[in-house]
């Protein structure tokens, strides 16, 4: 607990209240949540443990407990009722923990918050949530029991919002297992909330080093994060383009492909004036990247630096040198900055020189991006990056606006929270599937057959539609390969927003090489084939530009979604 007012009550209380506590068997309390204890013995932290009652409970089943409670008869009455040679009773409170934290070498598997969070005022919420998840370590959970819809001054309790917690395991870069609400267990007028959120673990120790990074590690600009963000950004969109290393310890990456990214990332802030050191004050002073060619970007150009992108004249020559910019920083700073503990840089770098521009235009493909040179990525890292973006980045984010806005406070500024949270999003591919639909109205309009993938059936134009093989909502991909004429009702009110099964991807191969073929790799424009397949390549794990190699990306690329984010999978039409 944290509010004096709720020791002060508990403390007053403890006589009455601690045997109605009791009452409850923890069997039945807890049977939700029993499956997420360690299977062995565990180290088990109890913050608010009031009548004991719980770590009499964890101690019985095993497990070695410390206990923490604040309020001096509430414990005194838990030692006397629930004493047990493992458990450690602790006088200590939120949000500072001091006397937790003094035992340097603590580190929990579980750490259970049952009937406390909402006793802490609502300012102090950030600061003890963070101090409640650096106790936990890498594969541990946190769970918690919150009670809804109270606002009692009496007993020092603040309102809470069901969202509060989900949205702060988000920020923390955490996954949010279970999150439910339930009635009281001894039948009062109640409403609470449980949840449990596990801190991510690989198994390589990956997660955890990249946490440190984006949580605790200084820093003196947001290069740091921005680094990573980038990192992860590629991972998430781009994982077609990252190499095995010889020595299978790290992958590779087009060096030019991280300088696009992070033109991407930091064009909307510094757009936006947001200070991203302490010292700079407009966009682009004293920062390292913000060189002649950045200044001169274009402040809608964001959006248009992705694999693909044509740019002419002079704004060839401007879209080059920025991101060579971006690349010297890169190498300069953050990649020489983010060290083991030895000192050694945990990113490498081999530079070189960018290709020269032909006839005044610059297209934005894998030649030109690994012409920058190369940057290796631990693979552990790496796998984690790509299994576990959905987590990590929002981790990052909200960093990244906490120093922003502690660099505008040593500025004498505030900040818009709106204007960061716009400038903050990634450009994704606008959804749109208007190119595929107009490629197949016009082989209807003539007469060309046109065939939904997915069923066999010839399609006219009051039943076509245009279907994303894997959906948006899962992968935000508007690549040529992955839009596919389909029928209507097949697409709209079967598949929906279901991943195709492997043996439907298979049955559809043919349907799918026959409508790319027409539709995109026959073009008598030359350059489609080439952006058709530089796209495939970007968003999928493929080296060769064949059909063959497609198909097996595609594959690949659903079993991936389908192990990290659990999408339902879809068999194919009902008849």
């Amino acid at each position: 607990m944290s509010d004096r007012t709720a020791i002060q009550w508990y403390d007053q209380h403890a006589h009455d209240q601690a045997p109605i506590y009791d009452r409850i068997d923890p069997t039945q309390l807890w049977g939700w949540m029993q499956h997420v204890l360690p299977t062995e013995a565990g180290f088990i932290l109890d913050i608010g443990a009031g009548s004991g009652r719980d770590a009499a409970w964890l101690a019985a089943l095993g497990h070695h407990v410390v206990a923490v409670e604040p309020a001096a008869r509430m414990r005194e009455y838990a030692q006397h009722y629930h004493d047990h040679p493992h458990i450690e009773w602790i006088n200590d409170r939120l949000p500072a923990l001091d006397a937790v934290y003094a035992r340097t070498a603590w580190v929990f598997d579980c750490v259970l918050v049952s009937a406390v969070w909402m006793c802490i005022p609502p300012h102090e919420r950030a600061r003890a949530f963070r101090k409640i998840v650096e106790l936990i370590k890498p594969g541990g959970t946190l769970v918690m029991t919150i009670q809804l819809d109270v606002d009692d001054g009496v007993r020092g309790k603040y309102v809470v919002s069901p969202a509060e917690i989900p949205e702060l395991a988000q920020q923390h870069g955490l996954l949010l297992e279970t999150d439910q609400i339930v009635t009281d267990a001894l039948g009062r007028a109640m409403r609470w909330q449980q949840v449990v959120i596990r801190v991510p673990d690989d198994g390589t120790g990956a997660l955890p080093f990249l946490r440190h990074i984006i949580l605790n590690d200084r820093k003196s600009a947001t290069y740091k994060l921005g680094l990573l963000r980038t990192m992860v950004r590629v991972a998430d969109s781009a994982p077609g383009l990252a190499l095995q290393g010889p020595d299978a310890t790290h992958v590779e990456l087009p060096y030019g492909l991280i300088g696009l990214y992070w033109v991407r990332l930091y064009q909307p802030l510094t757009r936006a004036h947001l200070p991203q050191m302490a010292l700079n004050t407009q966009a682009g002073v004293k920062l390292g990247f913000a060189g002649n060619a950045y200044r001169q970007l274009p402040d809608t150009i964001a959006s248009e630096l992705a694999i693909g992108g044509r740019f002419r004249g002079e704004m060839a020559h401007i879209v080059r040198d920025a991101i060579k910019e971006a690349c010297d920083l890169i190498k300069k700073m953050p990649a020489t900055y983010i060290t083991y503990d030895d000192g050694r840089p945990v990113f490498a770098v081999d530079t070189a020189r960018a290709m020269s521009i032909t006839h005044d235009t610059l297209v934005i493909d894998d030649a030109l991006l690994w012409s920058y040179g190369s940057i290796k990525i631990p693979r552990h890292m790496w796998l984690s990056m790509v299994r576990f973006c959905a987590w990590i980045e929002p981790a990052l984010i909200y960093e990244w606006q906490k120093l922003m806005h502690a660099y505008a406070a040593t500025q004498g500024r505030t900040l818009d929270y709106a204007t960061i949270d716009t400038a903050m999003q990634w450009y994704d591919p606008t959804r749109t599937v208007a190119p595929a639909k107009l490629r197949a109205e016009s082989f209807l309009a003539r007469g060309t057959p046109v065939y939904c993938v997915w069923s066999g059936k010839r399609l006219h134009s009051d039943i076509l539609d245009i279907d994303h093989v894997f959906p948006w909502v899962a992968k935000p991909c508007g690549d040529m390969w992955n839009l596919v004429p389909a029928a209507r009702t097949i697409n709209q009110h079967e598949k929906r927003d279901r991943l195709v099964s492997a043996p439907l991807l298979d049955r559809a191969a043919e349907r799918l090489h026959a409508w790319w073929d027409a539709a995109y790799l026959h073009d008598e424009n030359s350059a489609m084939p080439q952006r058709f397949f530089a796209e495939a390549k970007t968003s999928l794990a493929i080296s060769e530009t064949t059909i063959r190699a497609l198909l097996l990306g595609m594959h690949q690329l659903r079993l991936q979604l389908r192990q990290n984010q659990q999408i339902p999978e879809w068999l194919g039409p009902k008849s």
